[in-house]
């Protein structure tokens, strides 16, 4: 729970095996990692700035008064002093607020007022105060999310950029999606080396990878030139890139920016100082360190656009009628660019590719990812509807 890299390293193991490793809930998580309905769970001691004693707070309440029913509801159950608002916040981050139903962005924006409400019942409480209305037996008025009407109750999400940038400020890392996930198809089209492979390589060997720079540190050379060291992700494991000065002084705005970028870059020699003796199954556990010196940069999606192998489409055979066609043929039509694309289909365990016509190549990428999924989902309602 403590290590980063083998928690990435483990959830990319379980994505590969299609083993769900969900987000943190506040209604099913406990400190550790657990299994619920087939699934791992995320624990909420992985969530930073969330301590041992806010965690045996909320799990307390939970099991002696059962689900919580709104984000006022947890914050008047457990000691807020223990449960303080740097916690909320972590925990409203990390997505283990989800499950009261209400956008993250909408919980934070309303936090200050959660918590002067919560700390007014518990005043109230703790000086047995009783008032004249306390005494009308009422049903109890049930509000999901905040939990009383406010504005903040009906705020959109933050933008995806944003939620997963919060998410990885309070987990560390990108658990419920990834700047590279809609890019997925695309690292096999270009045949991009996984970082996790680039730890069993040799010293030298030339590597294309698709990364995401997460931290960067600018050095001066004794000669007066600009070099950097950057921290580095891709889906399965994360580390060290060395910038020399040409190669930094060539793609500098690139290393600086956010969005996805292909390196190309050689593995740097590793020097642990350790005899090679026979590994021991501690030595084998442990995540390998992964150094590589780059070469050049440029924009993952440029390169994409660029490469002009055709993309592989995977099509499901059931549901498929003359309408979901015309639908799928309209979607090619909106993503119009120079990649051809290919169609998989399993017909009866044989797997049959067609070529389709040039008219119907596409531009690549995020946004052709998100609708394209959209239209497979709409398809499998339709299909079990």
């Amino acid at each position: 729970m403590g290590n980063q890299d083998k928690i990435l390293k483990y959830v990319a193991a379980c994505r590969d095996m299609d083993i769900e490793v969900v987000q943190p809930s506040v209604q099913t998580s406990y400190r550790q990692f657990t299994v619920h309905d087939g699934k791992v769970v995320y624990g909420l001691g992985g969530i930073k700035n969330v301590g041992d004693e806010a965690i045996r707070e909320i799990v307390d309440a939970r099991q002696e008064g059962g689900p919580f029913a709104s984000l006022l509801d947890l914050l008047c159950r457990v000691n807020t002093r223990k449960v303080t608002k740097r916690v909320i916040e972590s925990l409203i981050k990390g997505g283990a607020m989800d499950c009261l139903g209400c956008s993250r962005h909408g919980m934070m924006a309303s936090l200050d007022t959660v918590v002067v409400r919560a700390q007014k019942k518990a005043k109230e409480k703790d000086s047995n105060q009783v008032s004249l209305f306390t005494m009308i037996k009422e049903e109890p008025q049930v509000c999901p999310g905040i939990g009383f009407d406010c504005e903040e109750q009906g705020m959109d999400e933050w933008s995806d950029e944003m939620k997963l940038k919060f998410e990885k400020e309070a987990l560390g890392f990108y658990l419920t999606s990834h700047p590279l996930q809609p890019y997925r198809r695309e690292l096999m089209r270009l045949q991009l080396m996984p970082l996790e492979e680039c730890a069993d390589l040799a010293a030298g060997t030339e590597v294309k990878c698709a990364i995401l720079i997460t931290g960067i540190k600018e050095h001066i050379t004794k000669k007066g030139s600009k070099m950097a060291f950057a921290n580095i992700e891709d889906l399965t494991a994360s580390g060290e890139l060395i910038i020399f000065p040409e190669a930094y002084a060539e793609g500098r705005e690139l290393f600086h920016s956010d969005q996805p970028l292909l390196l190309t870059a050689k593995v740097a020699e590793q020097k642990n100082g350790k005899d090679e003796d026979e590994p021991t199954e501690e030595d084998e556990d442990a995540v390998k360190e992964i150094k590589l010196l780059a070469e050049k940069v440029q924009p993952l999606a440029e390169a994409c656009f660029s490469n002009g192998d055709p993309t592989t489409l995977d099509l499901p055979t059931e549901g498929l009628n003359r309408e979901s066609l015309v639908a799928f043929k309209s979607l090619l039509q909106r993503h119009q660019g120079a990649v051809p694309v290919q169609i998989c289909v399993n017909i009866n365990g044989t797997f049959a590719f067609y070529q389709v016509d040039d008219r119907y190549s596409i531009l690549p990428g995020p946004a052709f990812e998100k609708d394209f999924t959209a239209w497979k989902g709409a398809l499998n309602d339709r299909q079990t509807a």
